[in-house]
Protein backbone atom coordinates (compact mmCIF):
# COMPACT_ATOMS: atom_id res chain seq x y z
CA UNK A 1 0.00 0.00 0.00
CA UNK A 2 1.30 3.46 -0.90
CA UNK A 3 2.06 5.80 1.99
CA UNK A 4 2.71 9.51 1.93
CA UNK A 5 6.26 10.60 2.63
CA UNK A 6 6.55 12.18 6.08
CA UNK A 7 7.25 15.68 4.71
CA UNK A 8 4.13 15.57 2.56
CA UNK A 9 2.11 14.27 5.49
CA UNK A 10 3.31 17.13 7.71
CA UNK A 11 2.51 19.68 4.98
CA UNK A 12 -1.01 18.28 4.56
CA UNK A 13 -1.50 18.33 8.32
CA UNK A 14 -0.33 21.94 8.48
CA UNK A 15 -2.76 22.89 5.70
CA UNK A 16 -5.57 21.20 7.61
CA UNK A 17 -4.66 22.96 10.87
CA UNK A 18 -4.18 26.39 9.32
CA UNK A 19 -7.09 26.84 6.97
CA UNK A 20 -7.86 30.13 5.32
CA UNK A 21 -10.94 31.72 6.87
CA UNK A 22 -12.76 34.96 6.02
CA UNK A 23 -11.18 36.62 9.07
CA UNK A 24 -7.67 35.46 8.14
CA UNK A 25 -5.67 32.35 8.92
CA UNK A 26 -7.24 30.05 11.49
CA UNK A 27 -4.90 28.53 14.03
CA UNK A 28 -4.85 25.05 15.53
CA UNK A 29 -7.20 26.18 18.31
CA UNK A 30 -9.85 27.09 15.73
CA UNK A 31 -9.43 23.71 14.07
CA UNK A 32 -9.82 21.97 17.43
CA UNK A 33 -12.99 23.97 18.15
CA UNK A 34 -14.38 23.00 14.74
CA UNK A 35 -13.62 19.34 15.44
CA UNK A 36 -15.24 19.56 18.89
CA UNK A 37 -18.34 21.16 17.38
CA UNK A 38 -18.57 18.43 14.75
CA UNK A 39 -18.22 15.74 17.43
CA UNK A 40 -20.90 17.41 19.56
CA UNK A 41 -23.27 17.56 16.59
CA UNK A 42 -22.60 13.90 15.81
CA UNK A 43 -23.21 12.89 19.44
CA UNK A 44 -26.44 14.90 19.53
CA UNK A 45 -27.61 13.29 16.29
CA UNK A 46 -26.77 9.81 17.63
CA UNK A 47 -28.70 10.54 20.82
CA UNK A 48 -31.70 11.81 18.84
CA UNK A 49 -31.70 8.71 16.66
CA UNK A 50 -31.49 6.45 19.72
CA UNK A 51 -34.44 8.25 21.32
CA UNK A 52 -36.44 7.96 18.11
CA UNK A 53 -35.69 4.23 17.88
CA UNK A 54 -36.75 3.73 21.51
CA UNK A 55 -39.96 5.69 20.91
CA UNK A 56 -40.84 3.69 17.78
CA UNK A 57 -40.00 0.43 19.57
CA UNK A 58 -42.22 1.36 22.52
CA UNK A 59 -45.03 2.46 20.22
CA UNK A 60 -44.87 -0.83 18.31
CA UNK A 61 -44.91 -2.78 21.60
CA UNK A 62 -48.07 -0.92 22.66
CA UNK A 63 -49.72 -1.67 19.31
CA UNK A 64 -48.82 -5.37 19.64
CA UNK A 65 -50.20 -5.52 23.19
CA UNK A 66 -53.45 -3.85 22.15
CA UNK A 67 -53.73 -6.26 19.23
CA UNK A 68 -53.14 -9.21 21.58
CA UNK A 69 -55.81 -7.92 23.99
CA UNK A 70 -58.29 -7.45 21.15
CA UNK A 71 -57.49 -10.92 19.83
CA UNK A 72 -58.04 -12.52 23.23
CA UNK A 73 -61.27 -10.56 23.73
CA UNK A 74 -62.71 -11.91 20.50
Amino acid sequence: MWRRPEAEFRRALAEDCFQWQPGGIAGPGDFARQQAAHLAIAATARCAVQLLVRFVDGFCQVILRVAALLDSAL
